[in-house]
Order: structure tokens, then sequence, then C-alpha cells
């Protein structure tokens, strides 16, 4: 075999027959996707919230060093499990949580219980449990040819929305509203079925009921025969259309109350959901508060979860953590993400690197130390030593350097 040989793809072996498999329809769709269908607005805040997590790269940590060459640093980076990346499944987890108000992940193990696989679940098809006697906390998992299957909350990822238990969900909570919208939405839509449909025909008082029945006859199959836009009226008649707005304006308002609603049960601010009023100044101060309100509580939640489910007690003890890096997410102040760097630098806290690395630049040769502005000293010098400041001030004015 020849070296450009070796470089051609081998082909994959066909998928025998008799290996089962499920055809994604509207009949067998998830449940996240389901309620996701059933309202635009739970859609929106949902799909905002999976996206804006799932941009956040995850990491395993080894106090402050992301662990490249760990497998469990690929396993939440690169892929979870077969025909899933890193986005995909912290998106859709997310999107779950967000929707049905939990979200399941089954950690399968090796044999020295080493997680290998995170194989995200249809929560529409689990139900946790919890044993009365011992208080463990199991899984129940209904499987599409309807047998039930068990897994123990510790090779479980479970995400909640509020309640531990997963009984809160956003939909739940807001089910009167969504209601409540749908029935204006269908109110509405009667409304505009008459719109611009009453004609009022005036005739003269010594026409006869026959002579005016002929007449209205002829008009209306005129008016019909034109699609609606011309009349034949007699002598002496005239006729005008009953004009008014097709619905009623404070109809309008229920769309924006409804998004309103969402976005609090979200923690976000409206605008977010397209209802066109925002109390902030700018777009950036919107995306701070949505960090702050929705992200943040949720990353908490998901290193927590991953922190207990994926690491031994032993790499915990050593400094192994998961976190999300939401550097690039608060991005969206660019005035204070400006200011911190500059007082990082100039207080000491930060290399100029470190900030360079962030911001996608290349290292510069002398920015991997410390700096320190010279105009600060400690208190305590000034405190206990004041002959140094003199000395020192003496020193320049007589033209002495430093290494004077």
């Amino acid at each position: 075999m020849g070296f450009f040989d070796r470089l051609k793809p081998k082909a994959r072996a066909e998928p025998e027959e008799k290996q089962p498999a499920e055809r994604l329809t509207l009949e067998n769709t998830r449940r996240a996707d389901w309620i996701g269908n059933k309202s635009e607005s739970i859609c929106a805040a949902a799909a905002r919230m999976a996206n804006t997590l799932a941009s956040a790269p995850l990491h395993l940590y080894k106090k402050q060093e992301v662990q490249t060459g760990d497998a469990l640093e690929r396993l939440v980076r690169f892929s979870p499990a077969p025909g899933w990346n890193s986005f995909s499944f912290v998106r859709d987890m997310e999107y779950s949580r967000s929707t049905v108000g939990r979200a399941y992940a089954w950690v399968i193990r090796d044999a020295l219980r080493s997680p290998l696989e995170l194989r995200y679940l249809d929560a529409g098809r689990v139900q946790t449990l919890q044993a009365l006697e011992t208080g463990d906390v199991w899984h129940r998992i209904t499987l599409p040819d309807g047998r039930n299957g068990y897994i123990h909350d510790s090779d479980m990822v479970y995400l909640t929305w509020l309640s531990n238990a997963g009984t809160i969900s956003p939909v739940s909570v807001l089910n009167g509203s969504l209601e409540y919208d749908a029935q204006v939405k269908a109110f509405s839509l009667k409304q505009l079925d008459g719109v611009h449909d009453v004609i009022l025909i005036s005739a003269p008082s010594n026409m006869s009921a026959e002579k005016k029945q002929n007449a209205v006859k002829e008009i209306l199959e005129t008016y019909k025969a034109t699609g609606k836009s011309a009349l034949l009226l007699d002598s002496g008649m005239s006729a005008t259309t009953l004009s008014g707005s097709p619905v009623d304006p404070k109809v309008l308002d229920v769309d924006k109350v409804t998004k309103s609603r969402v976005a609090g049960v979200y923690g976000m601010q409206s605008y977010l959901l397209g209802d066109g009023t925002s109390n902030m100044v700018n777009s950036e101060d919107l995306m701070q508060s949505f960090l702050s309100l929705s992200i943040v509580p949720a990353m908490a939640q998901w290193e927590a979860e991953l922190n207990k489910k994926l690491l031994s007690a032993g790499l915990w003890k050593d400094g192994y953590a998961f976190r999300f890096d939401s550097s690039d997410l608060s991005r969206a102040n660019t005035q204070v993400l400006a200011d911190k760097y500059f007082k990082g630098i100039r207080g000491g806290s930060m290399k100029p690197n470190e900030v360079r690395r962030q911001d996608g630049l290349p290292p510069d040769p002398n920015g991997d130390e410390l700096l320190v502005s010279r105009d600060l000293l400690p208190l305590s010098l000034i405190v206990n030593h004041p002959e140094l400041l003199l000395q020192g001030s003496q020193g320049v004015r007589n033209g002495e350097g430093e290494n004077s």
C-alpha cells in the first residue's frame, strides 16, 4: 500500500438493518421542543438562555490552569457523546432546563467508574424518584418500547429550574398568562373576519319595500362581483361602510404584557424578547444585566453539578473543578472591561500578556511580569517611616537618581 493510499478515508460499514433506530417526527419529538413550538415567547427566552450559556467555554481547571490533556477536559470540551459537540450538548441541556424545568444527561462510566460519555436524555421520558427508606434519588426512564429503566442519581447530571424535585418549570408558572394570551389572539382573529363588511344603504322614504329588497340584492351582487370594491346605486340612494379599528387597541398591549411576564420569570429584560421597550441606557448595560440575573446563576448550577457527578473527592481536594470561562460574555460592556484591565495592570494584579491573551493578541516579550505604579506606596511606610519620603524628595531636588 502506497503512502497516498494510507491517507484515503476508510469506508464505513453499513449499519445493520436489525439495528434499532428512531426517526424524529412531530409525534415523538422531545418534550422541550414540543413546549418551544407552543409559545414563541417561551422559545425566544429559552433559546437566548441556551445559546448564551453554550457560547461560554466550559473547562476543567486545576486551581487556575486549564487541564487540556485530561480526559474529562476532552469530554466536556470536545465531544460529550457520539453525535454531539460541546456547544450542542450545553445548548440542548439548558434549553430543556429552561422549558421543561429539568435536564438529564446519563453519565456512562468504564469499569473503574471514570466518565466516558454524557448521554442526553429527553426530560419527557424521565421521572425523578426518591427512596423512602434510604433517601437515595433514582431516575426512571421510559424507553421507546415502553419498558422502564432506573439510573442512580450519582450517574446522572441532573439540572432543574428552581426546585430540586424539578416540579417547577417556566411553563407551569406562566400557564395562566399563556392561555390568556392565546384566547385574546383568537378573539382578535375573529374580529378581523368582520372588518369593513357592514354597508349602510340609504334609500328614499317613498320607495316601496319590494323595490328596496330588489335594490339591495342588486347592490350586493355588484359588490361581490367586483371584489368588494364597487357599488351600483339607483337614483336617490347612497351607501357608506362602517370603518373602525380591526382590533381593540387594548388587545395590542396583551402581547407586551405576556412578554414582560415571560421575561420576568427568566430574569431578563422584556426588551430581549422584542417588545421594543428598555429602561437601560445602552445595549451593553442590557446584556450585562441579563448575564448577572440569568446566566451567572445557571453557570453556578452547572458547575456544582458537574463537579459533584464527574469528579472524585480526591480530585476535588486537589483543586480540580469545572468552570465556565465567562470572559467572552463580559465583553458586552467594553468600557467596564477596559477599566478593569487598566486597573488590573496598574495595580499589579494582572500581567499585560494576560490581557492581550483575552483579547486574542500575540504576547509581548516583556509582558509576563507584574507591574506596579511608582506613585503608589504602602500606607504603613508613610506612617512608620515618613523620613524616607523626605529623603527621597531631597534626593530628587538635588539631581540624584534612584541608584545614587
